[in-house]
């Protein structure tokens, strides 16, 4: 392993890293707050309130109606409802916690994030901690972690994703301890993350599988033992759960993998992804590289863990957090070797430090900046209100199924949202909703909205670029050419048309 992972031996840095362990991890959360707190600031005031992602209006409503969802099984707001196939983790918790500290849903979204990111970032340091680090990697990746686009995007609202990511490092925590009694109860975390998100629970147990066969074989008994419950939980929990409401679809199944698969796009926060690695910190990422490929072959568990983080990415795009992390740590060793390597230009080699530490705290600067502007603002949710004071229980909207998210909030069905999964007739839905966007036959158009029962139709700014903005004969160009439908509403963000049956 590379000397600077390694614990040095010495009494004066035993007596720095004493002092400096008190200290380090005070001055990480408090940049973390200072960091989340301002892009939560700005947000704020950019966006009037309003949530940060659509997905979190779902989340706030599901929470809201904890018990009439999951006592009734049906959810009835989208068009001919759908059987509740949300996990049950998330929106428990946090209709537990609201009921018990008087705290609003819509409140715990949009602040319980900072705690549970000052609490994943304790963890990480108590982790770090547990495998003994060198204590300028801990604090060093620790900064790079509470200052990456990535991090901040997590901790500005509460997801089910959030939960599932401390339980499990929890349970990785517990998993490494010295104390066998400890380690037997490290899948009790695992096995709960299943309720907060499967995706992260099954690649949470693949790693633990990974690290112990390369690593730590002592651990085989209590791996095994982690397995079974988590498989024991995870074949109760879907056996009750399909025996209730039957398989996914396959076409439904589909749609939701590859929405939720990673790409190149969001895996670089500079180049417009809304969470991502940072430049810079790749670029100190190949410097760490290069110092633990010094001792090639006993490092093979931190390229084996790189590969798995970042193939497990592009499985589910939220893996991003653990790949993240481990470049983190991978730039901490990075940096550290630029500091102590001698060059022959020490002006260079300043320099070169210099330009890289401002360019990660630029790289957090100009994401805070983006990171305001975006998402849902209050425009949409005036839109959102302006139905609902209007509409009926009978009434159905068409839009975009991610708008969709804000209209059921306020109680508005519509005909189909980002959720896909136990939709009756989703190919169906999916065909009629592309047709009605985008036929040129006015009296198909009207042929399907009545099919369909269809009220209103809310444009989005992102649906007209789209369709480009009606210049071709679709959806925009019926709307605004026929005397069918009405304009009743509309901002810099969105039009509302009412059909008029009449």
């Amino acid at each position: 392993m590379s000397a600077l992972i390694k614990l040095s031996g010495s009494k004066e840095d035993t007596s720095i890293r004493y002092y400096a362990s008190k200290y380090y991890l005070v001055f990480i959360l408090i940049v973390f707050l200072v960091v989340i707190l301002l892009a939560n600031f700005i947000r704020n005031e950019a966006k009037n309130g309003a949530l940060i992602e659509e997905e979190s209006y779902f989340y706030a409503r599901i929470s809201n109606n904890f018990t009439q969802l999951y006592g009734d099984g049906i959810d009835n707001m989208n068009y001919g409802g759908r059987n509740v196939s949300y996990g049950i983790g998330f929106p428990l918790v946090i209709s537990t916690i609201s009921k018990f500290t008087r705290f609003s849903i819509t409140f715990l979204i949009k602040y319980l994030s900072i705690i549970l990111g000052l609490l994943i970032l304790l963890a990480l340091f108590l982790i770090m901690k547990k495998l003994h680090l060198e204590w300028r990697i801990i604090g060093l990746t620790l900064f790079f972690m509470a200052i990456s686009p990535t991090f901040i995007y997590f901790s500005n609202f509460t997801s089910p994703v959030l939960f599932a990511i401390l339980l499990s490092l929890l349970s990785y925590y517990l998993f490494i301890s010295d104390s066998r009694k400890i380690s037997m109860f490290s899948s009790i975390p695992l096995a709960l993350t299943m309720f907060f998100d499967f995706y992260i629970a099954i690649f949470s147990l693949l790693f633990l599988i990974l690290i112990t066969y390369i690593k730590r074989k002592n651990k085989i008994k209590i791996l095994m033992l982690d397995i079974a419950i988590t498989l024991f939980v995870f074949m109760m929990y879907y056996i009750l759960f399909y025996n209730k409401i039957g398989l996914i679809d396959y076409f439904a199944l589909k749609y939701y993998i590859n929405s939720n698969l990673g790409n190149f796009s969001i895996l670089f926060s500079d180049t417009g992804g809304i969470f991502g690695i940072g430049f810079f910190t790749i670029v100190l990422g190949f410097f760490g590289l290069g110092d633990l490929w010094k001792e090639r072959y006993k490092n093979i568990p931190y390229y084996l863990a790189l590969l798995f983080f970042l193939f497990t990415f592009f499985i589910y795009k939220y893996n991003i957090f653990y790949l993240n992390f481990f470049l983190a740590f991978i730039a901490a060793i990075g940096l550290l070797r630029l500091i102590k390597t001698r060059w022959e230009s020490e002006i260079v080699r300043k320099s070169l430090i210099v330009v890289l530490l401002i360019g990660v705290i630029f790289s957090t600067v100009f994401y805070t900046a983006k990171f305001s502007e975006y998402g849902p603002g209050f425009r949409q949710d005036f839109g959102a209100k302006f139905i609902a004071d209007r509409s009926t229980s009978f009434d159905i909207v068409l839009t975009d199924p991610k708008y969709s998210y804000i209209l059921n909030y306020y109680g508005i069905k519509t005909f189909i949202d980002g959720n896909y999964l136990y939709v009756d007739s989703l190919k169906q839905k999916f065909n009629d909703y592309d047709e009605i966007l985008n036929t040129p036959d006015f009296d198909r158009l009207i042929e399907l909205i009545k099919n369909d029962e269809i009220t209103y139709i809310v444009i989005t700014l992102d649906m007209a670029e789209k369709l480009g903005f009606g210049k071709n004969k679709n959806i925009i160009y019926h709307l605004r050419n026929t005397n069918k439908f009405k304009r009743v509403f509309a901002n810099n963000y969105l039009e509302i048309w009412k059909y008029e049956k009449i």
